[in-house]
């Protein structure tokens, strides 16, 4: 938090960026706030997430609304557009605290693998199903291996479903695909892709790695504690407005490279410290589900800058991991 502060006054004194402008681009980030909001007042876990469960509902319902409406925009992030598209067999929604869905989905996994009760599959599958529809290859990729790992490595009979699974679609792997469908339209937009890598020409994210890891920053002090984080109206931000009008390459494309020109090698390592406490931490097992959306986060902020995104959903993750260590640290000094 302290860093995020400090960043503004980074962004001023090597961009000259008007503090107001510094403090406007950073206040997103700023909502990690909520973590230490939560350790004041030592919310329940389980209060918390019936709290989820209402942001989740309430999420659904604005959300199944705006696709009614669709193509007319009601509400999302892309405030400059009039309309929203389905050239990936869908309409594609920006609406902020999406997230919430990735953690109730880990959530009810997470109460299926305690409880065993079937009425947690049909949640869980629902809401894998407002994954799939909201059409963003990564996110359905990455929540769908999670999220299986988490059920085989809990109910071991599930591999025998999955060996039959995988023998049935070897068995319809010749059936053709709408390519007007939802899958069609993403299995097309992958394949273009792969056949772009395979002519010669490099993968865009990469050349994105490539260029804001080792020619964006040029002072070697801001290589170790970043350029700040810009204000469209800025200098600073017109630079990287107009690389991305130029070369195509968004620093929003490519998580990790913007934290490292935000933030600096400094940043990049405090980010993968909270990666390293969430994965290496003993868990209570009632918990899990909020180290899956971390993990979730961080492979996602590989190809976006997902860290950046729904920075509430991702505070409460923080919490529940922090509450069930001081919980079971609670409990050693007990039976001491």
């Amino acid at each position: 938090l302290f860093f995020m502060f400090f960043s503004i006054f980074i962004s001023y004194a090597f961009w000259n960026q008007d503090i107001v402008m510094g403090y406007r681009s950073i206040a997103p980030h700023l909502a990690i706030i909520y973590f230490f909001i939560l350790l004041k007042l030592r919310i329940p876990i389980k209060s918390l997430e019936k709290i989820i469960w209402i942001m989740t509902i309430i999420y659904i319902l604005l959300w199944t609304y705006a696709i009614i409406k669709a193509p007319e925009l009601v509400f999302g992030l892309d405030s400059e557009a009039d309309s929203i598209t389905n050239d990936r067999g869908f309409f594609r929604l920006s609406i902020p605290g999406a997230d919430i869905i990735i953690l109730s989905f880990f959530l009810a996994i997470n109460k299926f693998n305690d409880t065993k009760k079937k009425f947690w599959i049909f949640i869980f599958g629902g809401l894998f199903l407002i994954i799939i529809l909201h059409v963003i290859r990564q996110i359905i990729i990455i929540s769908f291996l999670i999220g299986l790992y988490f059920l085989l490595k809990k109910n071991k009979y599930l591999w025998i479903g999955l060996a039959f699974g995988g023998i049935l679609l070897l068995g319809i792997s010749n059936i053709k695909v709408n390519d007007n469908s939802i899958f069609g339209k993403l299995l097309n937009l992958s394949k273009d892709q792969i056949d772009e890598n395979n002519t010669g020409e490099k993968d865009v994210r990469i050349q994105a790695y490539q260029f804001f890891f080792t020619e964006y920053t040029k002072n070697p002090i801001n290589v170790i504690i970043g350029n700040g984080v810009p204000h469209m109206d800025s200098k600073l931000g017109k630079i990287e407005y107009n690389i991305a009008q130029r070369d195509s390459l968004w620093s929003s494309d490519v998580g990790f490279a913007s934290i490292y020109i935000k933030y600096g090698i400094i940043g990049l390592l405090l980010y993968f410290s909270i990666l390293k406490k969430v994965m290496f931490q003993k868990l209570q097992p009632q918990y899990m589900y909020a180290r899956l959306f971390i993990i979730f986060v961080f492979g996602t902020t590989i190809a976006a800058e997902y860290i950046f995104t729904d920075v509430i959903i991702f505070a409460l993750a923080i919490y529940i991991l922090e509450y069930s260590n001081q919980e079971k640290n609670q409990i050693k000094r007990i039976n001491i």
